[in-house]
């Protein structure tokens, strides 16, 4: 299954290799591509040495020198869906991966296939390849069909020392494949002067097209060390730490003469700059660059291609999500919690305030009562007998006798004929009743001071309404203090909501940077709690 190869091949790739790869897809565009060749153009009109495109991919590789593998792994797998757009899953079995990269293998495929012609009629003729090694196939006979004019420009020594390589390579294969290898390429034996004659021929595309085709993805190995033999003449330009430290399959790869060839010279991809989908053009290289080291290996080679690790970082990724997730819901059921206390405690106020005022009315028209009856006591009584301060007794009298006073004033009629005169009557009149208006404002004032005394007493004068009044103001104090208390507990619980609310933008704010730092996170609903308890479940299997 080309899922599982792909997925196989993630988890081999280690070391520089595996950082050259990520470097190249994941941060690398083509305006960085064009920029460097741009450059490299110019210093060769200077006669510099200068490498700007693999310089880049060396200096991005180096910054990931302190990362796990499996960690540029993860990156790189998951940098391979958001660009396809798929739709994230949970990778807690090796079964969920491999099926993530089929979908990444045939999305890469149907991209191709759609956008170059040329290789849909190359695809028609290799029906009998899965879609990965349709795809590796021709980018690698894409390459060498462009390099077919340099080969032949090859001195004979070089030709033959290629031919010699490529003719030991055959005869290490079992005899019923060399001898298929003879037939396809038309000679009767192996020597390295009939290969050396079927390339110059039939061109070193064709022949080595046909050795694959038979051999498998091993021979590339073989293909790619040439290219680094013969670099400086094909226009290769590999720094010493690329033969050193790279596969000759990445290393080649890699080159942005090679990326050229793909992107603009073998015509399988145009470039325009209003795409926004560039990238795409480096998935089926960025695939094979992933796969064919992993195809090519010998049978007697140990590649590390356990799951476990890769397993396990995501995992790790997955369940800081997760808790995330936990914490902002906790975060929310707490945030309800406190407004439904904040509610509660509201309410409880409104109806405490509404009591307060209650007892307020209440008090209100017993004191009324009370300074009706003490009004009409006044009015036909003894006020000597009356629970009320002796200076306000006197200050009564006092203010009773001007109201009479200003009464008779009022009321007395003056005679007077002179126009002079009666202005000055009116005007006294007019006084007088100015006057009468304020005495009587305060003794009503007085009377309600006199309420006070009364309710203040023991005496039996109103006692009735003088302890209803009483017990509405221990009411209302009672009420007050109940009042200070839920408010302190309202301001406690407003501040916790405000904590618990700020707390909720920092999760949510981590948890966007996970989804952004881990492609398919977004995917998993983790907000649907439903959803949750069921990849819970699967994970805690």
């Amino acid at each position: 299954m080309d899922g599982q190869v792909l997925a196989k091949s993630i988890m081999s790739l280690q070391g520089k290799d595996l950082r050259v790869v990520y470097a190249l897809f994941s941060k690398t565009n083509l305006g960085n591509l064009v920029s460097s060749k741009a450059k490299d153009t110019l210093a060769k009109l200077s006669k510099e040495e200068s490498n700007h495109f693999i310089n880049h991919l060396e200096e991005e590789a180096e910054k990931l020198e302190s990362v796990s593998d499996e960690v540029i792994q993860v990156d790189l797998f998951l940098d391979l869906t958001k660009q396809l757009q798929l739709t994230g899953k949970k990778y807690l079995l090796p079964r969920e991966i491999d099926e993530q990269c089929d979908a990444i293998i045939n999305s890469s495929y149907e991209l191709l296939y759609e956008k170059d012609k040329k290789f849909q009629a190359f695809a028609q003729g290799q029906a009998h390849r899965t879609k990965l090694q349709r795809m590796i196939n021709y980018q690698m006979y894409t390459l060498f069909k462009n390099l077919d004019d340099d080969f032949n420009k090859l001195s004979d020594q070089d030709m033959r020392e290629i031919a010699s390589q490529v003719t030991k390579y055959i005869k290490s294969l079992p005899e019923e494949k060399q001898k298929l290898i003879k037939e396809k390429l038309g000679i009767d034996e192996l020597t390295d002067d009939l290969i050396r004659k079927a390339i110059v021929t039939s061109s070193v595309s064709f022949v080595f097209a046909t050795i694959v085709e038979i051999s498998g993805f091993a021979f590339y190995t073989t293909a790619t060390t040439l290219l680094f033999k013969f670099a400086s003449f094909f226009g290769l330009t590999l720094p010493f730490a690329a033969y050193t430290t790279l596969t000759s399959t990445i290393a080649v790869i890699a080159n942005p003469l090679f990326l050229f060839i793909l992107l603009f010279g073998g015509g399988a991809y145009i470039v325009n700059r209003q795409n926004k989908s560039l990238k795409n053009n480096l998935l089926p290289i960025t695939i094979m660059q992933i796969t064919l080291p992993y195809l090519s290996q010998t049978s007697n080679l140990q590649v590390n291609e356990s799951y476990q690790l890769f397993i396990e970082e995501w995992k790790r990724r997955f369940n800081r999500y997760k808790n995330s997730w936990e914490q902002l819901r906790k975060a929310e059921l707490e945030r309800e919690m406190l407004i439904s206390e904040i509610r509660r405690l509201e309410n409880e106020l409104h109806i405490i305030t509404k009591q307060i005022k209650n007892e307020e009315n209440s008090i209100k028209i017993e004191k009324n009562k009370i300074f009706s009856a003490l009004e009409k006591e006044l009015e036909v009584g003894d006020i000597e007998t009356l629970p009320i301060n002796d200076r306000k007794k006197i200050k009564y009298r006092q203010i009773h006798e001007k109201i009479n006073l200003l009464h008779q004033q009022i009321s007395t009629n003056n005679f007077e004929r002179s126009i002079i005169g009666k202005v000055k009557n009116a005007l006294s009149k007019m006084e007088s009743t100015r006057e009468l208006r304020k005495e009587k404002k305060n003794l009503k004032q007085l009377l309600r001071e006199m309420v006070e005394d009364v309710i203040n007493s023991n005496s039996t004068f109103n006692k009735v309404k003088r302890e209803s009044i009483l017990r509405s103001e221990e009411s209302i104090t009672k009420f007050i203090k109940e009042k200070g208390v839920k408010n302190k507990e309202l301001d406690q619980f407003k501040s916790q909501l405000k904590i618990v609310k700020n707390n909720e933008i920092k999760l949510r704010k981590e948890i966007r940077i996970l989804e952004e730092k881990t492609y398919g996170l977004e995917h998993l609903n983790l907000n649907n709690t439903e959803s949750f308890l069921l990849l819970n479940k699967g994970y805690s299997k």
